[in-house]
């Protein structure tokens, strides 16, 4: 991934990256990192966190193709582990 690099520290594409890294983790450590963190970070990007209350991409008018491509990625790992969390 390696956005934070590249993206200012606290922007979206972090949050983004930071939420792939953890549900990564989770994968290999599903008993030290918990899905929420990964969760979280996916809920913030869409828009529910303290500065808002109303759901939407923050970058959503700011589209560049691997800032999408994450948050499809992210959204896709996510999906996932919710449907294991299911069985």
């Amino acid at each position: 991934m390696g956005q934070v690099g590249f993206y200012a520290p606290g922007s979206n594409f972090a949050i983004v990256d930071w939420s792939i890294t953890n549900a990564k983790l989770h994968q290999v450590f599903p008993d030290v990192i918990s899905k929420e963190y990964a969760i979280r970070g996916l809920n913030y990007i869409l828009g529910c966190h303290p500065a808002s209350s109303w759901p939407f991409i923050w970058y959503e008018n700011e589209v560049v193709v691997d800032g999408c491509a994450g948050y499809i990625y992210l959204a896709a790992m996510v999906n996932n582990m919710l449907k294991e969390s299911r069985k």
